[in-house]
């Protein structure tokens, strides 16, 4: 990969704009809150007492609103963050690793962890993931890269100790979705 290639990956990701399906789930979670809401609002206007099962239903579904919106704001403000730390000599860039997910479902993922603690992820194939993480790995030394759970805990603690002292590494991070689990069958 080249820098340019580079660029233009992170480019097309922070300029990408949400996908049909990811603005119908929006829209859904936020017009069942407002449901919610709103139905709460009548009934303690004809029955001066509160329904719990409105906010029961209306809270949980503000929230998934509200963390969806800030998933996809972030995936795009990371995105930007990457472009100026490619443009600055890699200044803000703290961690890269790659994850691999398989199971229920695959897909291959690099991560990139930044010393201001925002954290984005890069959905790729397989191929281009290694290729964008050994040129991040070639072009910053001061880089830390592989998944530890030791640089995860140790980046929670202090991202700027990953640039101070890098590990590097090419261990990637497995993870198994499984099939059978009754909580990922929606």
């Amino acid at each position: 990969m080249t820098l340019d290639s580079v660029r233009t990956l992170f480019r097309a990701q922070a300029e990408r704009p949400p996908t049909r399906w990811q603005k119908g789930f929006i829209a859904i979670y936020l017009g069942v809150a407002l449901l919610g809401v709103i139905a709460e609002v009548f009934y303690f206007i004809h029955n001066d007492e509160l329904a719990p099962i409105f906010l029961w239903l209306a809270i949980p579904y503000g929230l998934i609103w509200l963390w969806a919106r800030h998933d996809l704001h972030n995936d795009r403000a990371c995105a930007r963050l990457m472009l100026s730390s490619l443009a600055d000599g890699g200044s803000g860039l703290a961690w890269v690793y790659i994850e691999e997910t398989s199971g229920a479902y695959t897909s291959t993922a690099l991560h990139y962890r930044f010393t201001n603690r925002k954290h984005g992820s890069l959905i790729t194939d397989p191929q281009t993931a290694i290729d964008l993480f050994a040129f991040l790995a070639r072009s910053f030394s001061q880089l830390s890269t592989g998944y530890t759970p030791e640089l995860e805990k140790l980046f929670r603690r202090s991202p700027v100790s990953l640039k101070t002292n890098p590990v590097h590494s090419n261990a990637e991070k497995h993870t198994v979705i499984q099939s059978d689990n009754a909580s990922n069958g929606w």
